[in-house]
């Protein structure tokens, strides 16, 4: 991976990204971030559209406009939850935020959109907030037998993956989890196809510049 002066990841946050497990350092590194804080009880909550190791998601309304919001899984309902796996999802979800913050990355087309984060403080549950894909993500997008893309639709959408890639590896992270599930498709008026796509789900990279093969395990999608 290429390294372009400005967008190295861990000069610009000071600290290692695995060690975000910890709560308190989780808590402090969000204080110094100026990111929007969204209250849960400004958030309209409408349906439940997406599961997975570390979230849940759910379509929602924030200041009059579609979002996503991804709330962190905690465990097991009336159970007790597991220290190391709940710290191991409190990285991923701060990971997830951090990229998508990060300076070179946050205006950039083919990277999801970041809106801002929030505690539910019923539970002290921590969540995301990001756009909302109207199109679903591409997995969805090319089983749905209502389109029919054209070898060149194809070619634009990889070349917006491709383009997201670029932005990531010049930065020296590594998604670690890319599939069609992790890339979400959007309504775009203003091109030939009327759609763009965009890279999500974070959790899983691997920040080169603190990359340590002794101690990092991939932990993402299983080959």
């Amino acid at each position: 991976m290429s390294s372009v002066p400005g967008f190295g990841f861990s000069a610009s946050y000071g600290y290692d990204i695995s060690m975000l497990g910890n709560l308190e350092v989780a808590l402090r590194t969000l204080r110094q971030l100026n990111v929007k804080t969204c209250r849960m009880d400004e958030i309209e909550r409408q349906i439940a559209i997406d599961e997975g190791e570390t979230f849940t998601v759910e379509r929602c309304v924030y200041g009059g406009r579609l979002v996503a919001v991804k709330r962190l899984k905690m465990g097991p309902k009336g159970g007790h939850a597991d220290a190391k796996k709940l710290g191991k999802r409190l990285a991923n979800l701060l990971a997830d935020l951090l990229i998508m913050h990060h300076a070179p990355l946050r205006n950039h087309a083919n990277i999801l959109d970041l809106v801002g984060y929030g505690w539910n403080m019923d539970d002290l549950v921590p969540f995301v907030v990001v756009d909302y894909a109207s199109l679903g993500n591409f997995r969805a997008y090319l089983k749905d037998g209502r389109r029919r893309l054209t070898f060149s639709d194809k070619i634009v959408f990889v070349s917006d993956v491709a383009a997201g890639l670029t932005a990531l590896h010049e930065c020296e992270i590594v998604h670690g989890d890319l599939k069609l599930d992790n890339v979400l498709v959007f309504q775009a008026d203003d091109r030939a196809g009327k759609a763009i796509a965009k890279i999500c789900d974070f959790g899983h990279s691997l920040v080169l510049s603190e990359y340590n093969a002794s101690r990092t395990r991939y932990t993402g999608t299983p080959l």
